[in-house]
């Protein structure tokens, strides 16, 4: 499969910041931390709050209801984009709230003797949740290590993943390493001893 190419002047255009890296080399490497917020959001954002700011889901007039139908719109744009139902779309202020929401939920139905494992690469915002709520709840978190080349250990993942496994917690791709992780085969096997 053929990566489509990027158009680097495009995407100055539509994000201001990196649009000021004129003629040098610019990498931005801490989205996971602060995205930088493309120009079209930047303009929705100015629309609401020039046009219809207001509480979404709670007033009974106008604004609110303009606000709502907004709102309520870009859920069921998500929905199509990523093929899910509306219902399933939670908005949160970020990746970080959004793990949090996620290990927090997941976590109340665990208890001693209960695993959750997790890779040797994953960002403090799925780690820290999972490594608290173990302790305060009494399940252990084991992490699955990389080999010498920085991918992940497979055979020591099937290893890890068993039938005390309840949730398998991984990364699409680690942030510091860029390793692309197995994320399908791995939930196969998550699937096969009744894990989340």
């Amino acid at each position: 499969m053929q990566r489509p190419s990027l158009d680097v002047m495009k995407i100055r255009k539509d994000f201001p910041v990196l649009a000021k890296a004129e003629g040098k080399r610019f990498a931005y490497l801490d989205t996971a931390a602060s995205s930088q917020t493309p120009v079209q959001v930047l303009e929705a954002q100015d629309a609401y709050y020039c046009n219809y700011r207001a509480n979404v889901h709670r007033g009974m007039y106008g604004l609110s209801e303009r606000a709502t139908e907004h709102f309520e719109a870009v859920r069921r744009k998500v929905a199509d984009l990523i093929r899910a139902n509306e219902d399933e779309i939670v908005f949160t202020r970020g990746a970080t709230e959004g793990l949090n929401l996620v290990a927090r939920g997941l976590s109340k139905a665990l208890g001693k003797g209960d695993e959750v494992v997790m890779t040797l690469m994953e960002h403090h915002a799925n780690l820290i949740p999972w490594q608290q709520f173990g302790i305060e709840r009494g399940f252990a978190v084991k992490a699955i290590p990389i080999t010498k080349e920085y991918l992940l250990d497979m055979n020591a993942a099937k290893a890890l993943i068993g039938p005390k496994t309840k949730v398998v917690a991984i990364t699409g791709a680690s942030h510091v390493l860029g390793t692309v992780t197995p994320v399908a085969e791995l939930a196969a096997h998550a699937r096969n001893v009744g894990a989340t």
